[in-house]
């Protein structure tokens, strides 16, 4: 083997080291929380989160950042994504967020959640779009510092999956809906 051949073998082999580094390290990012849902392959994005806090009940919705709520109209406006998940039911409160794994349940129980509701890709202003509603799931919300995790998995009555996660501090919205303008 000439010089020419054994320097092309030592770059080549190299690149092979690095890219197989480069790959096990994206399996390691893939942990890192991505705010949004998957139905299927297809990923969509929902950057915020509200609570609505009545009493030890809780609505929890998190969206698109392209959707927005009039307070004067009490409507959603904007096109985006969302998950709505109503009548939270806990006494299991820790900074005024419900922490633990709540499933789903149409009876009003602690622990459980009566309804929850996936909006796609869905016209808020026209309320025209992909939606769907919950006939199974659970979801878990921790707390690591200030921030929180929630992690969900639905299955909607047209059997679509839903699997997502939040990462972040959801804002108290119960002034929009309690005491609107």
């Amino acid at each position: 083997m000439n010089k020419n051949s054994l320097f092309f073998l030592s770059v080549l082999t190299g690149i092979i080291v690095y890219s197989c580094k480069k790959s096990d390290n994206s399996t390691e990012n893939s942990s890192i929380v991505q705010n949004g849902f998957k139905i299927g392959t297809v990923f969509y994005s929902t950057e915020k989160a509200g609570l609505n806090i009545f009493h030890d009940t809780f609505q929890l919705i998190i969206y698109s950042s392209s959707v927005t709520f009039n307070i004067n109209e009490q409507h959603w406006k904007g096109i985006g994504n969302a998950i709505a998940f109503n009548e939270l039911i806990s006494t299991n409160i820790i900074n005024g967020v419900p922490v633990g794994t709540f499933h789903y349940n149409e009876n009003d129980q602690n622990g459980f959640f009566t309804e929850a509701l996936t909006f796609t890709n869905y016209n808020f202003t026209k309320e025209t779009g992909s939606g769907g509603d919950c006939i199974n799931g659970w979801m878990t919300i921790s707390q690591s510092g200030s921030q929180f995790y929630l992690k969900y998995d639905l299955k909607n009555s047209d059997s679509s999956l839903v699997i997502g996660e939040y990462y972040g501090i959801p804002q108290n919205i119960s002034s929009w809906f309690h005491n609107k303008k």
